[in-house]
């Protein structure tokens, strides 16, 4: 067997560099924790070395055994430090899969209710549409913490609505209930405004009707 080429030992010492790394980012992060006498600081330096962190995972695919390490140090920081995560800060790239996977599980549900309840699909359309862009990579925002928290809170929000039976407004629930959420994509929001407009224009007439 030959000697090992410049570009794979590079490579090996590049990724155990990296594995260090990420351990010596959680001793660090301990001690300075460790130190600070002020939450202020405290949370300037928990998110100096969480953002170190969430960089590195998302910086390419790593060998199985190192991403694993990462995943398990990024987790014990999260439910170490809940109240210290910046919302802002842009997600690992496994917490964006495990997102996908959420509404790829429970999405066809909530459009499958909307079909059974005889709305134009181009409502079920617009919702797919929504989740596409969110997801995409080459678009903004970039999905961030408050998206690791909320989408799972529209999706339960969307499964407890679709399971309801009666209700004489369904279909004005469901678009209130992604615009509330703030599911910032204007095919949702402009057939939301058009049923307002609708309800409006009806009340009008009947104001109308009633003062004649």
């Amino acid at each position: 067997m030959g000697p090992a080429s410049p570009g794979r030992t590079a490579g090996r010492r590049q990724n155990g560099s990296d594995a260090g790394t990420g351990r010596c980012v959680q001793d660090d992060l301990s001690t300075a924790l460790d130190a600070c006498a002020r939450a202020a600081v405290l949370r300037i330096k928990f998110n100096k070395y969480h953002r170190r962190l969430v960089r590195m995972a998302n910086r390419y695919p790593w060998p199985p055994e190192i991403g694993l390490a990462l995943q398990e140090c990024l987790n014990s920081l999260e439910e170490d430090y809940p109240d210290l995560i910046d919302p802002d800060e842009t997600l690992p790239r496994h917490e964006k899969e495990l997102l996908v996977q959420l509404v790829d599980r429970h999405l066809p549900v909530v459009c499958r209710a909307i079909e059974e309840r005889k709305l134009p699909n181009v409502y079920a359309q617009e919702i797919r549409s929504a989740f596409r862009a969110l997801f995409d990579e080459d678009k903004l925002p970039e999905l961030t913490y408050r998206h690791k928290r909320y989408i799972p809170q529209l999706i339960r929000a969307s499964l407890r609505l679709g399971a309801e039976k009666v209700s004489s407004r369904w279909k004005q629930h469901l678009l209130e209930l992604f615009v509330n959420y703030n599911l910032n994509f204007m095919g949702i929001y402009n057939r939301w405004k058009e049923l307002r407009d609708a309800e409006f224009a009806a009340a009008a007439e009947k104001g109308d009707e009633e003062t004649w």
